[in-house]
């Protein structure tokens, strides 16, 4: 495929010629209205980006920089040459020449890499470690094995697969229970409400969407509501604040396109938990998401209603606050308004090489590469660790990571350490 670049005038004059009525802004319109305008500047966005065609951009810093002109060139002319007469004479002899050249290419290109490599990291030292890690590491694989179903029988039939995997990745936690009450919120000064949304927060937000992000269902990707960004920022202002307003997540937000890959240095792959789903959401929603959990982290931050033991899925760390507070906020927002309506009836698809599933109802967990997941689970699994803060003075350490917590004892004797651990256990129980 021949690499080139998206022509950005012709992209926002395709946008120009759908978007040239001035919008009521200051009229808040109903759900269904809601949806028609964003299913309209979704579909706006996505016709625009297929007109352009495929394209690609060439990355000229990923090119083979170890490889020698000089010595590998007239290796793999000869090579080629000895390949050429193999597969006219098909003679033994000739097969023998060409098998010679091809080891002999080999042989070299395995020197010049070994010989690069060493030198980058001589070069570079331990602050590119990182750079390291990531370029040997073992590479997941997106194939997909025939899995062991229900009756301990192999099946390669994608839809059983489907239904395997489904079963698996989605019944995972605990159902929402939609009957529970909140529990009655003591301090009402640090009860959480979501702000209006501005156009100059909405552009910071934009201008910080990463590159290079597969896109979900809706096949938008993030460079181009950069480059729209100016063209459409007052529609998108519009339209989040309405969702506040009315407290409703668009449906086809809810929709996830999920991919399944192998996960590294498994024995059996018949098994479908040796595979790891990786779950694509639509662009437009992940940075509708991203302004609310910005709105989140800051009141949860301010108000320290995140745990001091937590470490993942947050810059920084408070000191500890009133662990009431996590509990109703979270309770009240889990069954109404935004966060609601957010966590209710979502779906997912599977795709598995040509095949793509229907779209399923997921009825419990949270979305997977959701801004908001995380901190929604942080709020949630705070009291988990409580008030215990990572300090050594304490003979009890609590630690969360996202989704692991940690209890530590110490204590003088096995026994003595026995008994709190079982304190421990006791208490998370209850």
């Amino acid at each position: 495929m021949k690499s080139i670049n998206l022509d950005g005038t012709t992209f926002i004059e395709e946008i120009q010629n759908v978007f040239a009525r001035d919008l009521q802004s200051n009229i808040q319109q109903t759900k269904e209205k809601i949806e028609d305008n964003a299913e309209g500047m979704r579909n706006t966005l996505k016709e625009a980006y297929l007109k352009q065609g495929k394209w690609v951009n060439a990355n000229t810093n990923k090119s083979r920089s170890w490889w020698d002109k000089k010595v590998l060139n007239p290796i793999v002319k000869q090579r080629n040459r000895a390949r050429r007469l193999m597969l006219l004479t098909r003679s033994d002899e000739a097969n023998k020449c060409y098998q010679q050249w091809q080891q002999i290419f080999k042989t070299k290109v395995k020197e010049f890499k070994i010989n690069h490599w060493r030198e980058f990291l001589a070069t570079n030292g331990p602050n590119h470690s990182f750079d390291a890690f990531r370029f040997t590491k073992t590479r997941a694989s997106g194939e997909v094995h025939p899995l062991r179903n229900l009756e301990g029988k192999l099946t390669n039939d994608k839809q059983e697969k489907d239904d395997l995997f489904f079963k698996m990745f989605s019944q995972a936690g605990t159902p929402i229970e939609e009957t529970e009450e909140p529990t009655v919120i003591a301090n009402q000064t640090q009860t959480f409400q979501f702000e209006k949304i501005t156009t100059d927060k909405l552009c910071i937000n934009i201008k910080q969407l990463p590159n290079k992000k597969s896109p979900g269902p809706d096949l938008i990707p993030n460079e181009l509501i950069k480059i729209a960004c100016n063209l459409i920022i007052d529609k998108l202002t519009y339209l989040f604040n309405n969702f506040l307003a009315t407290g409703h997540f668009l449906t086809p937000w809810k929709r996830a396109s999920t991919i399944i890959i192998q996960k590294t240095h498994k024995s059996d792959y018949s098994d479908p938990s040796t595979y790891r789903p990786i779950a694509l959401l639509n662009t437009l929603s992940k940075l509708f998401e991203r302004i609310l959990n910005n709105q989140i982290m800051y009141w949860a931050h301010k108000t320290g209603a995140i745990s001091e033991g937590h470490f993942g899925g947050r810059k920084a760390r408070n000191i500890e606050e009133a662990m009431i507070l996590l509990d109703s906020w979270i309770k009240e927002k889990w069954r109404k308004a935004i966060i609601h309506s957010f966590l209710q009836t979502r779906h997912m698809e599977l795709k598995l090489d040509d095949f793509v599933s229907q779209m399923k109802l997921l009825e419990r967990g949270l979305p997977q590469g959701s801004p908001l997941s995380v901190t929604l689970y942080l709020l949630y699994n705070s009291e988990l660790i409580g008030d215990k803060t990572d300090t050594n003075e304490s003979d009890q350490l609590y630690i969360g990571y996202i989704n692991d917590v940690t209890h530590l004892v110490a204590a003088d004797t096995t026994l003595e350490a026995t008994r709190d651990m079982e304190n421990l256990v006791r208490w998370t129980v209850e």
